[in-house]
């Protein structure tokens, strides 16, 4: 007999309700697996996948320099095709990597939240219907994700729009990631994708076969695999910050089956220049001065992703990529419990 999952299963519909007492009760839930384990699976959330994997599979089925062509960086815009040779620097991989990805973010362009390189025109691949379906679904995902800040506020006794007010222009992304099928031995020092948190608010992920972990708060690492009609959400950076640490920031990684594995992560950011810091009544509920910083959204955000990008990198040290703190040295959100002796 297969053991109940540590990871707990919510039904999101209410956040299409308009009936208060369904939306608290959902933000209570959240708050709980948030609050415990900083991920779950949801359903109820309205979204079709479906044809976005059609699209990843087309896309990642076509010659090398075929993808090269939209490569990502081409144009100082953070989205397009990532080639297995964009390596980051997670300790827990190998020399290479075995993962590719098309990404996305916001095509049009505000002045109220500054320029940046997570908007602006994107070069999308000349397959019929792939923007078309991409982007609709990436668009999607943004509302979606504003009606859950909804809830996360509610969840955590928020004034309404503390979170959703400062999503006006966000600086959210959408990878189709395709890992590779391959023949190296499972090694956790190898993994596909490293350990880390996400640097944004919070991810919906879609993900077709196993391979994703995460990390409990006693430090294990336990399996996190796909759920049928389920998403998987994780807690951020984000709302760590916001929380001053009582919503912890998720630890995950992706290990290497040797198997080809689809993923289509969504993660839902602020606006590039909103600024957060903890709220008074989560310094208050510590009994002392605030355990965070105030940090600026994309700051944050383009500090992290320099580091798990090489071309960004290059960029940074020929001056053309100015970051106000440099690269930094690690995530100071990752790692927030110990790891386990055994794992």
């Amino acid at each position: 007999m297969r053991e109940k999952s540590v990871i707990p299963t919510i039904n999101t519909e209410a956040i299409h309700s308009d009936l208060g007492r369904a939306r608290e009760l959902l933000a209570a839930k959240i708050n709980n697996a948030a609050r415990d384990s900083g991920i779950f699976y949801a359903t109820g959330l309205g979204i079709d996948p479906s044809p976005v994997y059609d699209q990843s599979a087309r896309f990642h089925a076509m010659p090398l320099i075929y993808k090269e062509s939209y490569c990502i960086g081409m144009d100082m815009r953070h989205a397009g095709y990532v080639p297995l040779t964009e390596k980051g620097l997670y300790g827990d991989e190998g020399k290479h990597r075995r993962y590719e990805s098309f990404d996305v973010s916001l095509e049009t362009i505000s002045g109220k939240v500054g320029e940046n390189i997570f908007n602006g025109p994107l070069r999308w691949p000349d397959l019929p219907g792939f923007k078309d379906v991409v982007y609709h679904f990436f668009c999607g995902m943004i509302e979606v994700s504003r009606e859950l800040s909804t809830i996360v506020e509610i969840a955590l006794n928020m004034e309404p729009g503390t979170i959703v007010s400062k999503m006006t222009h966000p600086a959210s992304q959408l990878r189709l990631l395709h890992y590779i099928e391959n023949n190296d031995r499972p090694d956790l020092k190898d993994a596909n994708m490293g350990a880390h948190t996400d640097y944004e608010c919070f991810t919906i992920l879609h993900q077709d076969s196993p391979g994703l972990q995460t990390q409990l708060r006693n430090g294990e690492w336990v399996d996190v695999p796909p759920v049928e009609g389920a998403t998987v959400i994780n807690i951020g950076d984000m709302l760590e910050c916001i929380t001053n640490g009582y919503w912890k920031s998720n630890a995950h990684r992706v290990l290497n089956s040797g198997k080809e594995r689809y993923s289509i992560p969504f993660f839902s950011s602020l606006d590039f220049n909103a600024r957060i810091a903890p709220l008074s009544r989560f310094i208050e509920a510590h009994n002392g001065p605030n355990e965070y910083k105030e940090i600026i959204a994309g700051e944050h955000l383009l500090e992290q992703v320099t580091r798990d990008f090489s071309y960004l990198r290059k960029l940074h040290g020929s001056g053309r990529l100015p970051l106000r703190h440099g690269i930094p040295a690690g995530n100071p959100f990752q790692y927030t419990v110990k790891e386990a002796s055994q794992i």
